[in-house]
């Protein structure tokens, strides 16, 4: 079921769905290790039909519509994925599609499943839920949608929420590790919120990084050799396709629109009862409450009304504009061509205009907007909404322009693009591939200087690491770090150190020593509380990756020197620890759990 804790601190947001296959796969896998660690009689499991068994009767068509269903009651009923609302779409490996359908059945194997009688009523309750933040229930948000790309037939979610209901029940019974010891968790957890003050200063080796540097790395086979051990993280490129996009723009007919004061004055007296006029309760001087009826003007509304007209007439307009880009095309045979250029589209985008002719409310001749070169990328999936820039988004599930189909030189047919929201714009563009690009790489000539400068500041770590050391022996002689800064303006400028920065850490941090050889084996983690521990609070470590830019100058050698100042109390939190430790005994037999998938599927791949 998914997690309606609004203090869950878990990543809401939904995991890529696995292709089918894949997911038969894991879901197999994962029963196979749930009924290893099960709490049932061992006999009892092995007499069980196997998970394959039971997964050779569900479908793709099956898998496809239970994820169909999870996609839109995802975007009607928590579009946001908020912490406080309901998941639909799997955030776990486990809750995909086919792993959710496999539990269902052997669920229904196992008697707990629910009954007819069981669902009607869940539903009924199931549906005056709320939206996160709002008062609108699922019933009528569902009802709202009916009408859009996001309709849910009663049936579908019925069926939706009898496989979920199931598959939680056996994953109850069956799957979930047994409990973690109660006490260890709650120690822990104190431990986790025990936190350390520390003053710390940073170590950073683009001070290092100068032109000698930057020249001494001329080993061209260890530039090449970086640059491939970098490319996946820094350098990769996504698949892409350029286009030039013929528009005909909402937004920019209604700009030659001409909205007359009489048009104004009509759409005003026929809404002024039931959308201007408003009924309050006054208290006069006696004390008696009358009602009041109030109404806004038509100056006060003029600039709304004629905004709301000018837009109404422009979606009207843009429908006639690309009906008739859609039958120049036909005329001079590019529709649904493969082979087209913007030389082709050039005279086509020039003609293509309408004017007072065609709508009496146009003040001057409108035509198309013609965007060039915009560059559209194709999402990690290869599915779902991809933007195409101001004008919305092309869903990829209707015109998936990343197939082999749609070579540079496709015309598509006028499209509407999506908005976020999952609304469809009034706009409809014509989309020209002008250039494809598959995923890969950036070549090693494009940066080449990022690769040199991630070099030369890894050669710069031992004398980073000997920087740090000597820090700290001055600042033990001194009694501090900011005592020895203090002393030696020098080795505050050296490094660019203003002054030390207070920090607080849990006591259950993971801090790395750094190692003096940077490509030798790494020192083991120490926790932060060892500091305390320990008859010396000063320390080096490696400091956190660098938050802000991007590429492997972002990983270059970083040192903290810090010092151990305050162990604060941990007073008052009970209920959080009774909270927290819940979640430590979660993830406890969350990583349990993977330790024994990680297991299993080393003997698979061993045939053991």
């Amino acid at each position: 079921m998914a997690n309606n804790d609004a203090n869950d601190p878990t990543d809401g947001s939904p995991k890529p769905v696995a292709t089918f296959g894949q997911q038969i796969i894991i879901a197999v896998l994962v029963v196979a290790v749930g009924l290893l660690f099960g709490m049932g009689p061992v006999v009892a499991v092995l007499q069980q039909p196997s998970p394959g068994e039971i997964m050779a009767g569900i479908s793709e068509s099956e898998a496809a519509r239970y994820q169909r269903t999870s996609e839109r009651l995802q975007r009607v009923l928590n579009p946001e994925h908020r912490r406080d609302g309901e998941f639909f779409l799997p955030r776990h490996e486990d809750e995909a599609p086919v792993a959710q359908l496999l539990y269902a059945r052997m669920a229904e194997r196992e008697g707990l499943a629910p009954t007819a009688a069981q669902m009607d009523n869940y539903f009924r309750n199931w549906q005056r839920r709320t939206l996160p933040g709002s008062d609108t229930t699922y019933g009528a948000a569902l009802a709202h949608a009916a009408s859009g790309r996001n309709a849910v037939e009663p049936s579908a979610v019925v069926d939706f929420l009898r496989v979920r209901v199931a598959a939680d029940a056996f994953r109850s019974r069956n799957i979930t590790v047994p409990a973690t010891s109660p006490a260890l968790a709650t120690a822990f957890t104190k431990a986790y919120m025990q936190q350390l003050s520390v003053r710390q200063v940073i170590l950073d080796s683009q001070y290092l990084v100068d032109d000698e540097a930057i020249a001494a790395v001329d080993d061209e086979h260890r530039i090449e050799d970086t640059y491939h051990r970098l490319r996946d993280r820094h350098f990769a490129t996504k698949a892409n396709r350029t286009a030039h996009l013929y528009v005909a723009d909402v937004a920019e007919i209604a700009r030659h629109v001409a909205i007359s004061d009489e048009m104004i004055e009509a759409r005003y007296s026929a809404e002024r009862d039931e959308r201007f006029t408003t009924t309050v309760s006054v208290e006069d001087d006696d004390g008696e409450v009358q009602d009041v009826t109030q109404v806004q003007s038509l100056d006060d509304v003029r600039a709304i009304l004629r905004e709301e007209l000018a837009e109404e007439a422009a979606r009207d307009i843009a429908g006639i504009l690309a009906n008739t880009l859609r039958r120049t095309l036909q005329e001079e045979g590019l529709a649904g061509s493969t082979a087209v250029s913007p030389e082709d589209m050039a005279p086509i985008a020039d003609l293509v205009r309408i004017d007072s002719d065609d709508d009496p409310r146009l003040e001057s001749w409108v035509g198309l907007r013609v965007i060039r070169d915009v560059v559209i990328e194709r999402p990690e999936d290869g599915t779902g909404v991809t933007s195409m820039g101001d004008i919305g988004g092309i869903d990829l599930g209707e015109l998936n322009i990343f197939t082999d189909d749609f070579a540079p030189g496709f015309l598509s047919a006028p499209y509407r693009p999506h908005l976020e929201g999952g609304d469809r714009s009034a706009s409809q563009a014509v989309i020209l591939i002008t250039a494809a690009e598959e995923a890969g790489y950036k070549p090693l000539a494009a940066v080449r200087d990022q690769v040199v400068r991630y070099i030369a500041a890894r050669d710069q770590h031992q004398s980073l690491v000997s920087a740090a050391t000597e820090l700290m022996e001055q600042a033990r002689a001194a009694g501090s770090i900011d005592a020895a800064l203090a002393e030696d303006e020098a080795l505050r400028q050296r490094w660019n150190i203003e002054s030390t920065v207070e920090r607080s850490l849990s006591a259950l941090q993971a801090l790395q020593p750094p190692a003096e050889d940077l490509e030798g084996p790494r020192p083991p983690h120490f926790f932060a509380v060892s500091l305390g521990a320990g008859i010396d609070p000063i320390q080096a470590v490696l400091a956190d990756g660098q938050a802000s830019g991007s590429g492997p100058w972002t990983e270059r050698p970083r040192l903290r020197v810090l010092e151990l100042t305050e162990v604060e109390p941990v007073e008052g939190a009970e209920q959080m620890v009774q909270w927290l430790g819940a979640q430590v005994q979660r993830s406890m037999e969350e990583e349990l759990s993977l330790v024994f998938q990680r297991t299993l599927m080393t003997r698979i791949q061993e045939g053991r």
